[in-house]
């Protein structure tokens, strides 16, 4: 899949017109993607893991809620890759999984709804939040994304942790505003990359020096990230 850095025509701006695509199915591009993605091999990333099991797994109700949520995803995923290029069909599918995940945690404003009536229904808003770790529990492996239907092209080395439930919790704000939500962080790797842009994520491209013939002079990550929205 190759992108132009949205070089539109209509746009006045000093940019290098003449920069090179970039391929983002490009072994060297993906590899990039992959070294930012966190991973089982990091003992850090297991420690949470465990942490997050003692915490959500104690009762049963929690670890159902788990399973739910991870055959939400899976069937999800899998009905995007049988419907990816139909870019209607996959955008609402991903808007159908992201209110079908806040319903199984049960997703509700406990506090502060009153501060939503400020802002103006329908019109975009942009939402920085931390997160629980809880999301990590609903990790895919690659068994799991061979199941659904992914081969060697799924490129990652041992957890995938899908976008969806890093902000499906904070579904009830957007319904509150009239809008749809969706997440900008950092660019997931190959298919899988696709697959979650295919649903209106926006990708945080690897930093510069992590790209594939990057020599110092072409745009650095913020660069090729504000030109998205020029």
């Amino acid at each position: 899949m190759a992108i132009e850095h949205e070089n539109f025509k209509n746009m006045e701006s000093s940019q290098d017109m003449t920069r090179p695509q970039i391929d983002k199915m490009d072994p060297r591009y993906i590899a990039a993607c992959i070294r930012q993605l966190p991973a089982l091999a990091d003992s850090k990333e297991v420690e949470i893991i465990k942490v997050m099991e003692k915490e959500v797994l104690s009762t049963s109700l929690g670890g159902d809620m788990i399973d739910k949520e991870k055959l939400a995803i899976k069937a999800s995923l899998k009905d995007i890759l049988a419907h990816l290029g139909d870019s209607s069909y996959t955008h609402a599918q991903g808007r159908q999984t992201v209110a079908e995940v806040a319903g199984i945690i049960n997703a509700t404003i406990v506090s502060g709804q009153e501060k939503l009536q400020e802002l103006d229904k329908g019109k975009p808003v942009l939402f920085s939040a931390n997160h629980l770790g809880v999301y990590k529990l609903a990790g895919l492996t690659p068994e799991d994304l061979s199941e659904i239907g992914f081969k060697s092209e799924h490129d990652i080395p041992d957890i995938y942790y899908s976008p969806i439930p890093f902000y499906a919790p904070f579904y009830p704000v957007a319904k509150q505003l009239g809008d749809d939500i969706y997440m900008a962080a950092l660019e997931e790797p190959g298919l899988l990359g696709e697959l979650s842009r295919a649903t209106g994520y926006v990708d945080v491209p690897p930093s510069a020096d992590m790209l594939p013939g990057f020599d110092g002079t072409g745009p650095g990550r913020v660069e090729m990230l504000s030109l998205k929205f020029l």
